[in-house]
């Protein structure tokens, strides 16, 4: 059933304006958004004209804040209200607030359940009625505004593309989620259970030594603003924009034929293991050399997990040192450098049973790129679209403060700090020395605080040259991030002594965006072109042959690897 058909069916049946329209006023003291909704679906059915849904949400909006106001200001009569309020702190309150009424009327439509105590509060301080009532209302007109058209014009989408009813709900869904997720600008991060499992680390290297081959470089600030950003809110847009490509391209999951040798094109919850084995021979010389090793559904089988992986390592020639990942990991969660075997049955008795696991040689050049290729189906030659160095999680000590000190001091942890506190519990009141370097986190992740800079200026004729042979070798391969250890950047440069320690497909980021230097601006800039070239080249390979995975398969895979993920936590805690 399509969405045309749906209003043609809600046409067929004749109900008074005038009730509809009460309906519509009374939804909104209920949820502002479903009753704009409402209001579009019956705009569109032609049971209520324009004028008179959006007049219905709007009223029904402004009533809502003046109940609440009235609720606040006839709360203060009570005895038992100024029992339990100090008369000096609502004098303290009311004086803050005087001045400051209009951004917390605007805040408080943004944020969270934050609308009904902030404007009962108007009300019990007593703050100008004539003057809240003019923020509210022209507030509320706004709000109105933005969310009555945004709905309509989907909804008029909707109808020019024909998109079935179940699908429309679909997206419908989807878009009350990122919106109701949007809204909730506080970020909640739990702190990890065990942090083995966040790669701590206790390497101590010092400044000189860790940035010996990179040039200096000024930041007109530490980390990038919108860095902070909770993840919903700042992917937003990203959201909208995949959603717009998916009406035009007519299929959500499009990108995942990006790379059809790879799960789901390595847009989440593929196995990095799998993607490796797509690697020919003579490009696989560049890469870091790995084994396998799946976990036991037997509750005593680590002992025997851990022979299978020290013959697969011995077949393989690697030997310790090496690093420890899951297969189908995310944003370094797992990766942990094991130096001996007890190390290794460690990791192995932590890790969920029936998971697999990735043993690795550790590469143990110091600087990290990552280098994102793309390239046209059918083309040898592509382009890199983007390149970051990383720098590792750290802070650097001053002979004086302990390593707690350090990490509640550093910004450059800050997005990260209860994490890296949990992850050195057992030594945050050790005192570094002065200048000394202390690493925090072995995987160089944005999530663990690791900092990334703009490379793009370093990208040479000989390294694009070097990665276009590189992906030439990897089957089906044309969307990616190549994350690459190097010590020396002007040999990098020259496509010379690196290796590659993971390839990640769709799903990776374009992470120069990151620097502290990037304006919002350019960031989503970044962003955009980078969808559109997915979307793009999954439609070129459609026209091959090579079909996208179905959304149920892509959500399994999803879920899937948020599983292991929170097994990961759940294992590592127990222990």
């Amino acid at each position: 059933m399509s969405v045309e058909s749906l209003f043609e069916t809600l046409a067929a049946f004749s109900v008074d304006p005038l009730f509809l329209w009460l309906v519509v006023f009374f939804i909104t003291f209920v949820l502002e958004e479903g009753a704009a909704a409402f209001a579009v679906v019956l705009a569109l059915s032609d049971h209520l004209s324009l004028p008179l849904a959006t007049t219905a949400v709007y009223f029904g909006v402004v009533t809502t804040d003046v109940g609440l106001y009235g609720l606040g200001y006839t709360a203060r009569r009570f005895k038992w209200a100024s029992r339990w309020v100090d008369p000096a702190k609502v004098k303290r309150a009311a004086d803050w607030m005087g001045p400051r009424l209009l951004p917390t009327v605007i805040m408080s439509r943004l944020l969270p359940w934050m609308l009904p105590p902030t404007f009962i509060a108007c009300g019990f301080l007593r703050l100008p009625f004539k003057q809240f009532f003019w923020f509210a209302s022209s507030t509320g007109a706004v709000w109105t505004a933005v969310v009555f058209g945004t709905l309509l014009g989907f909804g008029n989408i909707l109808l020019q593309h024909r998109v079935s009813w179940t699908s429309g709900c679909a997206i419908v869904g989807l878009i009350a989620v990122i919106v109701w997720k949007l809204r909730a600008v506080i970020a909640r991060r739990p702190a990890p259970a065990n942090p083995a499992f966040y790669g701590a680390d206790s390497v101590l290297v010092t400044r000189d030594e860790h940035f010996l081959s990179l040039p200096e470089r000024r930041a007109t600030r530490l980390v990038c603003w919108f860095e902070r950003l909770p993840a919903w809110l700042f992917y937003a847009p990203v959201a909208l924009m995949w959603l717009m490509l998916s009406l035009r391209y007519r299929s959500f999951t499009l990108p995942t034929a990006a790379n059809p040798s790879f799960e789901c094109g390595g847009l989440v919850g593929e196995s990095k293991n799998q993607a490796m084995l797509q690697v020919s021979p003579a490009a696989a010389t560049w890469f870091a050399p790995q084994v396998l090793l799946t976990r036991s559904l037997l509750s005593h089988g680590s002992a025997e997990d851990l022979q299978t992986a020290l013959r697969a390592l011995e077949t393989a020639e690697l030997t310790f040192p090496m690093v420890a990942k899951p297969d189908r990991g995310h944003q370094g969660h797992g990766v942990q450098p094991i130096h001996c075997v007890a190390e290794l049955l460690n990791y192995i008795d932590a890790f969920p049973r029936g998971e697999s696991i990735v043993l690795q040689k550790l590469i143990t050049l110091q600087q990290e790129a990552g280098v994102f290729y793309v390239r046209l189906p059918g083309e040898r030659l592509g382009h890199i679209f983007s390149m970051n160095l990383s720098a590792p999680a750290q802070v650097v000590g001053n002979g004086v403060s302990s390593l707690r000190q350090l990490i509640h001091a550093s910004p450059l942890v800050a997005r990260c700090r209860a994490l890296q506190l949990a992850a050195q519990h057992d030594r945050l009141d050790s005192i570094p020395g002065a200048r000394e370097v202390v690493v925090l986190a072995f995987a160089r992740s944005l999530r663990l605080g690791a900092t990334l800079s703009d490379g793009r200026q370093f990208v040479t004729p000989a390294l694009l040259a070097r990665f276009d042979e590189i992906a030439d070798g990897i089957n089906d391969f044309c969307f990616g991030r190549f994350d690459v250890r190097f010590d020396r950047l002007d040999e990098f440069q020259k496509g010379q002594n690196f290796q590659i320690v993971e390839v990640n497909g769709v799903g990776a980021e374009a992470n120069h965006i990151w620097d502290a230097n990037t304006t919002l601006r350019n960031a989503y800039k970044t962003l955009f072109a980078q969808y559109k070239l997915a979307f793009h080249i999954g439609h070129l390979n459609r026209q091959r042959g090579c079909q996208p995975v179905g959304i149920r398969m892509l959500w399994r895979f999803f879920i899937n690897q948020h599983r292991v993920l929170k097994l990961l936590h759940t294992r590592s805690s127990a222990g």
